[in-house]
């Protein structure tokens, strides 16, 4: 979407002294169509404006004490950029998800610190906590995932 807004940029400064855009109609098109299968969802709980509709605090507190987990500020955050980057994203990409999260924590020690927060992967072991389905290649022992 944001895409399709930085193609409306100022053509140039009109004789009355304000600013002409020049408008792509195919770019109007494609941002009203993908405006109307957006859903818009507004969370009851202000701190998690993301979270799935069937998602509460005490569930994930629930998910991390059932994996020998006490939730600190950084796990809520963690949570926090998982369920932001599932409803902002159309197609799920764990790598993307990854750096994501290797970036939001780098000042901290990046994956490093990610893995010492969720020692079974913040991907998969991030995903459950926060109501997330965690994806197949995640969860499969056999795959590379955090023992």
């Amino acid at each position: 979407m944001e895409e399709l807004l930085e193609q409306w940029s100022p053509n140039q400064l009109s004789p009355n002294g304000t600013f002409s855009y020049r408008v792509n109609l195919i770019n109007v098109m494609k941002f009203l169509y993908f405006m109307s299968f957006k859903e818009v969802k507004m969370s009851d709980n202000y701190e998690f404006p993301y979270a799935p509709d069937n998602w509460e605090m005490d569930k994930a507190k629930q998910v991390a004490a059932d994996e020998d987990l006490e939730l600190t500020d950084d796990h809520w955050e963690v949570i926090q950029g998982i369920q932001e980057y599932f409803d902002k994203t159309e197609f799920f990409k764990p790598r993307q998800l990854l750096d994501a999260l290797d970036e939001r924590f780098h000042s901290k020690g990046g994956l490093k610190y990610l893995y010492t927060l969720l020692p079974k992967g913040p991907v998969a072991q991030g995903c459950r906590i926060s109501g997330m389905e965690p994806p197949a290649g995640t969860i499969d022992d056999s795959f590379g995932s955090v023992q």
